[in-house]
């Protein structure tokens, strides 16, 4: 990560995107300081099932993101949405 901020063009971000089932993968992009950004139904493509994605951010060299009342409502429906989700999709065989 220091070698991206430390550097030009001294970036703001850094997104990244992921399954959302993959539990240990989110554990470490949440210890490493990333943050949930967005839902992405239906992202991936494994053998001939869909899979959703999430993507993540982590706001670097001083910057921040602006929180809104609907980036609330949307963080707290998609932290009680996607697990649930991806149990019933698990369960549907």
């Amino acid at each position: 990560m220091s070698s991206l901020s430390d550097h030009p063009p001294y970036p703001r971000a850094v997104f990244l995107h992921v399954l959302s089932t993959n539990s240990a993968a989110l554990s470490f992009y949440k210890m490493h300081g990333f943050e949930f950004h967005a839902s992405l139904p239906e992202y991936y493509r494994i053998g001939e099932q869909l899979a959703d994605g999430c993507t993540y951010v982590k706001y670097i060299n001083g910057t921040y993101t602006n929180v809104t009342f609907t980036d609330v409502c949307r963080t707290f429906g998609n932290t009680i949405c996607m697990p649930l989700k991806a149990i019933c999709k698990m369960l549907s065989f």
